[in-house]
């Protein structure tokens, strides 16, 4: 597991005002595991990753592309996948409201390039 991905973990921790203790009631896992895999002295298991994109409410490709264990995105394809995440956590009008925005801007993108031709 990469430093990055501890400090990232550590942030979400801050962000979410929790403990180590806390996230171990979050996740399941034994709270003395949790110090060990963060530490760095045991290597995480899938389920620990998992875990943790529950908890945090991410999806698990995002956990595993942060922890190093998926490629990494390119600009287009990260733009992509924070929509999907945001949208994921949106109600279903919400997200018919984003839907049609971007039906909205599609239309004008549209007429202005039929505009200019």
């Amino acid at each position: 597991m990469n430093d990055d991905f501890i400090q990232w973990v550590n942030t979400k921790l801050s962000e979410y005002n929790w403990s180590i203790r806390e996230l171990s009631r979050q996740t399941g896992i034994d709270a003395s595991n949790l110090s060990k895999i963060l530490s760095g002295k045991r290597e995480p298991g899938l389920n620990f990753y998992l875990s943790l994109s529950k908890a945090f409410e991410e999806q698990p490709e995002r956990i595993f592309r942060l922890a190093g264990i998926l490629p990494e995105l390119d600009r287009e394809e990260i733009t992509f996948q924070e929509l999907l995440e945001i949208a994921n956590r949106l109600t279903p009008d919400q997200r018919q409201t984003i839907v049609d925005f971007a039906e909205f801007l599609a239309k004008k993108h549209r007429n202005e390039a039929s505009e200019k031709s």
